[in-house]
C-alpha cells in the first residue's frame, strides 16, 4: 500500500511539475504576444502618423492643382489678347512697331505661363502617383493587419 502510495506520489509530483513548466511556457507565451501587439500597436501609430502628414502634403498638392485651373485660364485669356493683337496689327491705324513690342510681350508672357503650366501640371500628375501609392500602402496594411487578427 504504501509502495502505491509513493508511486502515486511520484507521479502527481511529475504532473505538478510537468504543468508548472506549461504554465510558465504558457506565461511566457502570453508575455511574447502582448510584447508583439504592443510594438504592432506602435508601428500602426507611427504609420498612421506618416499616412495623416502624406495625406496632409496630398491636400496641399490638391489645393496647388486647383491653381492649375487659374493659369489655363490665363493662358486662354492670353492666347485671346494675341489674337486680338494680330487682328489690330492688320489695321493700318495702329503703328506697326508699337503692336510689334506689344505682341513680344503678350508672347512671352503666354510662354511664360505656358512653361507654369506645365510645371502644375506635371506637379499634379507626381501627386496622383503619390496618392495612388499612398492607397496601396493602405490596401497592403489593412491585409497585414486583418492577418495579425489584432482587431
Amino acid at each position: 500500500m504504501q509502495e502505491n502510495l509513493d508511486k502515486r506520489t511520484v507521479e502527481l509530483n511529475e504532473q505538478a511539475r510537468v504543468q508548472e513548466l506549461e504554465r510558465a511556457t504558457l506565461a511566457e507565451e502570453k508575455k511574447q504576444h502582448a510584447k508583439t501587439v504592443e510594438e504592432d500597436k506602435v508601428a500602426h501609430q507611427a504609420w498612421m502618423g506618416d499616412r495623416d502628414a502624406t495625406l496632409s502634403e496630398l491636400h496641399g498638392l490638391q489645393r496647388e492643382n486647383a491653381k492649375i485651373g487659374d493659369y489655363s485660364k490665363t493662358v486662354t485669356e492670353w492666347i485671346s489678347k494675341c489674337r486680338n493683337v494680330e487682328r489690330e496689327k492688320k489695321d493700318p491705324q495702329n503703328g506697326y512697331n508699337g503692336l510689334q513690342c506689344i505682341t513680344a510681350n503678350l508672347e512671352k508672357e503666354l510662354n511664360d505661363s505656358r512653361h507654369a503650366v506645365q510645371d502644375l501640371e506635371k506637379e499634379l500628375t507626381d501627386s496622383r502617383h503619390a496618392v495612388q501609392d499612398l492607397e496601396r500602402e493602405n490596401a497592403d496594411l489593412w491585409l497585414w493587419m486583418r492577418s495579425l487578427d489584432v482587431w
